[in-house]
């Protein structure tokens, strides 16, 4: 284990535990100190960030640019994780519209009338968390993709979400017998789109880098009627404070063209904000070929 994962560890499973009675405040200073801590390590997940903003933005970013995104994406990271413990406080069913904005269509009631499934893609960026648990009150219910990473960051947002109400996890290990009834029944699905393939995918490009992404999102789309969302939960500088970016459905001829669609929108969006993206995770390979059941199976015709 090196040194940033150590730090890591260390803020969830030490600092976190006293820091939900200190008050949202004080936690988030105390996180964000320890945050630039790990930063200063110049550990990989920085180093990774750095060679992912380069491909990303090129020469129009110069070298104190691209240091000072890195070094507010880790402050970012450590606003997840208090926002992570104060969640049951920040969003209830009650409040959790003065906490969260939309912005971009369709808008919330319309989400709310759709009577077809709908598809939700979203990546790593601002907080996934507060955007699965205002979607899940807006669908009622949100079924969310789980695929549990080993990256600490990644993960600190699913611990204490799907908890909340109307809001269901669905492991992907189950998802390939689970969502065609889900979505037949008009179902709206969440699920993070960045995630790679090693073999076979669509080719696309999405923040600079082309690679093989998984085609479950075009898949469905095609398969099942259903259109595909991009979504965001941007960070506001007050505390507790959410914009959530729907941006437009996507109705794309074939998987691929779907697929790149909505990779297209997300990026332009991280692009405007990027300091908020988690640019130290490199998404990791899928090792499963285009025939394995990770994919839900085609519906049969009569």
């Amino acid at each position: 284990m090196n040194l940033e994962a150590l730090r890591w560890a260390y803020l969830r499973r030490v600092v976190a535990t006293g820091l939900g009675a200190l008050g949202p405040h004080r936690s988030l200073r105390i996180a964000r100190a320890l945050a630039r801590g790990v930063c200063d390590l110049n550990p990989p997940g920085r180093r990774t960030a750095e060679e992912r903003l380069a491909r990303a933005f090129g020469p129009d970013l110069t070298a104190v640019q691209r240091d000072a995104i890195v070094r507010t994406m880790y402050e970012h990271i450590a606003a997840f994780w208090v926002e992570a413990l104060f969640l049951p406080r920040m969003l209830r069913p009650r409040t959790w519209r003065r906490a969260v904005r939309f912005a971009g269509a369709p808008g919330p009631r319309q989400l709310a009338e759709m009577s077809g499934p709908c598809v939700l893609a979203t990546c790593y960026f601002g907080n996934i968390a507060a955007a699965a648990y205002a979607l899940g009150q807006v669908c009622r219910p949100l079924y969310v993709l789980v695929d549990y990473l080993a990256h600490p960051a990644a993960r600190a947002w699913q611990d204490r979400l799907y908890r909340a109400e109307n809001v269901r996890p669905l492991p992907t290990d189950r998802a390939a017998r689970r969502l065609p009834d889900l979505l037949r029944g008009g179902a709206k699905v969440l699920t993070v789109i960045e995630h790679r393939r090693r073999r076979g995918g669509v080719r696309a490009t999405f923040l600079g880098e082309q690679h093989a992404y998984q085609p479950t999102v075009g898949r469905l789309a095609e398969w099942f009627g259903a259109p595909v969302l991009p979504v965001l939960c941007r960070r506001l500088p007050q505390w507790g404070q959410f914009e959530l970016w729907l941006g437009g459905l996507i109705r794309g001829p074939d998987v691929a063209s779907t697929l790149t669609e909505v990779l297209q929108r997300l990026d332009a969006q991280v692009r405007r904000w990027p300091e908020q993206y988690l640019w130290s995770l490199s998404p990791p390979d899928s090792a499963v070929t285009e025939t394995e059941s990770e994919t839900p199976a085609a519906p049969r015709t009569r």
